[in-house]
């Protein structure tokens, strides 16, 4: 019969089993990188890069055009400028008819 030490030892064990299964995950994933949006489907989790060729700040919203799309963050504190070479990862919609991105992250590069 097993006791209640060897259930709580056998519970933490797959615990911490799961976080470092957690960890490994989400540090090895990368979303698939793309030029541009025409080969993303909707909801599709993706990354582009390139040049900032537009950047409009409406409220806490920030939309910045990069090879002709949309990437839209929100809430997000950011200091991109037109012309920054960035990196976005983020959802593909569309909105009003044209393929946009909803920005997780967006970085400097």
């Amino acid at each position: 019969m097993i006791t209640d030490t060897q259930v709580m030892k056998i519970s933490f064990i797959c615990a911490i089993l799961g976080i470092i299964g957690l960890i490994v995950v989400v540090y090895t994933y990368q979303a698939p990188h793309l030029a541009s949006f025409s080969d993303a489907k909707p909801g599709e989790i993706v990354s582009i890069g390139g040049v900032a060729e537009d950047v409009k700040r409406i409220g806490e919203t920030t939309i910045i055009t990069v090879n002709g799309t949309k990437i839209v963050i929100f809430s997000v504190d950011n200091n991109i400028k037109k012309d920054d070479r960035i990196q976005a990862t983020g959802r593909i919609e569309i909105y009003e008819g044209k393929t946009e991105m909803i920005a997780n992250s967006i970085r400097k590069v």
